[in-house]
């Protein structure tokens, strides 16, 4: 948090998602960016603890970072399932609820999402979703990822919601 008097305000970043984001992107960071449209008064104080609990929940389930790295936003009911191989490269597996595709983060992509089906998984002589070729660890955990998950692709019924 920052005090801006020539703004006459309060505003805040979160430095350790821009620090982690910009590791990921292989980039020396120099400062934190505070950006305009971050205030923090009174009108916007609740929507910043909720902002902040939900960081901090995804920190204690271990995914903060990833998200971090790949700058996006888990909801609280998405799935989300991280892996690292022996090469120490991480990758996550992304399920958002009702959506027919999941979404990979991997760092050979520089944390981009990629949506992917199963039905792009191949298990041949050279494994790949995609484009991404994948050691066979790898994509056994990939079709262990769709295989849990399959019942959070299906669309959601929105008249028993209510």
């Amino acid at each position: 948090m920052v005090h801006d008097p020539d703004r006459g305000g309060l505003f805040w970043a979160n430095a350790t998602r821009q620090l982690r984001r910009a590791r990921a992107l292989r980039k020396a960071m120099k400062s934190v960016i505070v950006g305009r449209e971050s205030v923090l008064d009174d009108s916007t104080a609740d929507a910043f603890v909720q902002t902040m609990r939900t960081y901090l929940a995804w920190e204690r389930e271990g995914v903060g970072r990833w998200a971090d790295m790949a700058d996006v936003e888990f909801a609280a009911g998405d799935i989300v399932k991280p892996f690292e191989n022996d090469c120490g490269e991480p990758m996550v597996f992304w399920q958002k609820r009702g959506e027919p595709f999941a979404v990979l983060l991997h760092h050979d992509f520089d944390w981009d999402p990629v949506p992917i089906q199963e039905r792009m998984l191949r298990l041949d002589l050279i494994p790949s979703i995609g484009p991404l070729i994948l050691d066979t660890a790898e994509a056994h955990w990939l079709m262990g990822c769709f295989k849990s998950t399959e019942w959070w692709r299906r669309p959601v019924d929105r008249s028993a919601m209510r």
